[in-house]
């Protein structure tokens, strides 16, 4: 690991390794797998910076480490431990990439995977030593844009520009062909991709299907809202009708690569584009000819392949619901992650996503959550993001030798601070939100008091706002004269100075639902990591007799606080 993270080229650039890993049960599996994960949440150096590389992906399956009772729950348990504190490992699910791609393995690179393969001489699935010729990726919101909102008039443009890129990609392919052994003897000759003699032809290791070849695209979203709109999509749900359409893009693709295999016997595969660069070239190419489009041209990015809009903030249940059918049309490459805040205090909230992705079908998971730290002031959490940057929310520090900021670049994470990513990049992980509420970061200030940083769901905040308005009305308006106010009595303790009510200072069972409670609640979450182990959803019910002394509550005293508790709230419920 430190000789990976210290093996830079002169661009500074570090060699792109990944290392899967999760399914040995004997002893010395285990230990290995135990000493990965220990050496990663260390860290590297004095300072214990987060390593880049290698990337690391573990395999989670039933019966070896998924469910308590398995084997290796235990290592689950240290993997979620080290996604807490280092992004890293990402997960994928064993039998739900074996639906995906047709057989088990680990991604290469960051998300592209091998398609399943049978070797026609020994009638067994071969992994080991297949490889990937290549991607060309097709700027989808550019045949929208073209198309005008027609949608006869953007599948005809489709088409032809499927017609291009599969040229493209075939122009690949003879390139790759014309490679000789000799010129590369590691990958020809020495058993990285076989053993050929020192000029036999490269072409046995790629026809019949044994590589693949990939087809690429950018901005789902982007291009299903010059169809349907900007919101067609939305914090909570989406419009069904737009999802269909985005489907259909990928799933013609996918027709498409089947079609190109069965002709030429190679097999062409549908990527879910990382797009590291290609998020802000394609977009302001598209901005430079159309203009600023609403919902599709208005950020300086293009959404990543099939993913929900970054600036969005749903649920992570709801975020993968909408994600989740797009990969098995896309097997070629993908990925899905979501937005955390700070999870090492609860990690099982973590576990929770981890289960709900596997059972719903998700093939492969990443992990983003606050991880950045300055070493000027201590401050660990967020780093604020700036035009050029980011910097430590606390003292402003973006020193790159005295600060560590890890974000995930898109399948892979990466240190924006020491290797700056392009402008589209920056602003597309610049607008990110969190998928759940909660801590965002902390600093141990001079005195020893905490400071800390929150960031709230938006539905949150939009009920906490009315609820404050309302309450704010009310303050106003004359009181209640059936509600009195007294002090408490001498002696009474562990209450606030006044109850708003007429009635006994310690009320009997049922006599508040009788004659105070109005069927208002405060608030209804979600998904919440603070109010306990896990993830929970939590009903915050109006009205409060006891007015205690610095109670961060008080704007729902009021028993008609908030809004009512109705049928379709306990649906949602």
């Amino acid at each position: 690991e430190y000789q990976i993270n210290s093996n830079r080229v002169s661009n500074g650039q570090t060699p792109f390794v990944t290392v899967g890993f999760g399914l040995g049960t004997d002893w010395f599996a285990r230990e290995i797998q135990r000493a990965i994960f220990l050496n990663r949440i260390r860290g590297l150096g004095s300072e214990h910076h987060t390593a880049i590389f290698p990337k690391l992906v573990f395999t989670i399956k039933h019966g070896v480490n998924a469910d308590p009772g398995d084997p290796n729950y235990d290592l689950k348990q240290l993997a979620l431990e080290c996604a807490t504190k280092r992004m890293y490992p990402d997960v994928i699910f064993y039998e739900n990439i074996v639906k995906i791609t047709g057989s088990f393995k680990a991604p290469m690179g960051c998300r592209s995977f091998l398609q399943g393969w049978i070797d026609p001489k020994t009638g067994k699935d071969v992994e080991d030593g297949r490889m990937n010729l290549g991607v060309v990726s097709v700027n989808i919101p550019r045949i929208a844009l073209e198309s005008h909102g027609d949608k006869d008039r953007f599948w005809k443009i489709f088409d032809e520009r499927m017609t291009v890129a599969h040229q493209a990609l075939q122009f690949r392919i003879m390139r790759c062909k014309q490679a000789t052994p000799v010129n590369a003897p590691t990958l020809f000759r020495f058993g990285a991709f076989g053993r050929l003699g020192a000029n036999d032809s490269v072409d046995q290791l790629f026809r019949n299907e044994r590589a693949t070849v990939s087809l690429g695209y950018i901005g789902l979203y982007e291009a299903t809202s010059v169809f349907y709109g900007k919101d067609w999509m939305r914090d909570h749900d989406w419009d069904p009708e737009g999802k269909e359409f985005a489907l259909s893009i990928v799933k013609r693709m996918n027709e498409l690569c089947k079609d190109w295999s069965t002709a030429e016997g190679y097999h062409y595969s549908v990527y879910s584009t990382p797009a590291e660069s290609l998020t802000d070239r394609f977009n302001r190419m598209d901005r430079e000819k159309f203009g600023e489009v609403d919902g599709v041209t208005d950020h300086d990015f293009y959404t990543n392949s099939f993913h929900y809009p970054v600036w969005l903030q749903p649920t992570p249940m709801e975020k993968l619901d909408y994600e989740k059918d797009f990969p098995y049309y896309a097997s070629g490459g993908f990925i899905n992650y979501c937005e955390f805040p700070c999870l090492q205090a609860n990690p099982k909230a973590l576990e929770a996503v981890w289960d709900y992705a596997y059972t719903i079908g998700i093939g492969y998971l990443g992990t983003n959550t606050p991880i950045d730290r300055c070493y000027e002031c201590g401050f660990e959490g967020d780093f604020e993001p700036t035009e050029e940057g980011f910097k430590c929310p606390e003292c402003g520090n973006s020193d790159p030798d005295r600060c560590n900021v890890t974000k995930r670049t898109c399948g892979y994470l990466g240190n924006p601070v020491q290797r700056p990513m392009v402008h589209g990049r920056h602003e597309e992980i610049a607008h990110r939100v969190k998928h759940m509420s909660g801590e965002t970061g902390h600093v141990t200030l001079d005195d020893g008091s905490e400071r800390e940083w929150f960031e709230q769901a938006k539905l949150s905040i939009a009920i906490i706002a009315k609820q404050q308005a309302i309450q704010e009305q009310r303050m106003v308006s004359s009181a209640d004269p059936a509600v009195s106010r007294r002090d408490f009595a001498a002696g009474e303790t562990g209450r606030g100075p006044f109850i708003p009510t007429n009635r006994a200072s310690n009320p009997r069972a049922g006599q508040w639902t009788n004659a105070m409670s109005h069927n208002m609640i405060a608030d209804y979450k979600r998904f919440l990591m603070t109010d306990g182990e896990g993830i929970r959803c939590s009903l915050y019910v109006s009205g409060c007799p006891f007015h205690c002394e610095g109670c961060y509550n008080s704007s729902i005293w009021d028993f008609r606080a908030g809004h009512e508790y109705n049928d379709r709230l306990e649906a949602q419920i």
